[in-house]
């Protein structure tokens, strides 16, 4: 590991053996979960699957309100356009 990842600087060259073993596993981990994040923004299919689903959750949060108030609103409709209608036979 270096300085720059934040984990410290490696052993030095006075490092006992269990050092060297920690420093050792603390890389593999680093390399995995590099190599774990390398293969995520690889994988283009879960990209499109996480797209599609955050477009899902999007269109859902903001048609909530519609589809909560679906009666009121329908009911508002039906009489603006029964509104209409009688409107419109008593103009004849």
């Amino acid at each position: 590991m270096s300085v720059a990842d934040g984990a410290g600087p490696e052993p030095g060259p006075d490092a006992d053996k269990d050092d060297i073993e920690a420093d050792i596993e603390k890389t593999r981990e680093a390399l995995g979960e590099t190599t774990s994040a390398l293969a995520a923004k690889l994988d283009v299919p879960q990209q499109a699957r996480q797209k599609v689903d955050e477009t899902k959750q999007r269109v859902a949060a903001k048609t909530e309100p519609v589809r909560t108030n679906a009666v009121p609103i329908g009911v508002a409709l039906g009489v603006v356009l029964v509104g209409l209608i009688i409107w419109r036979r008593r103009r004849r």
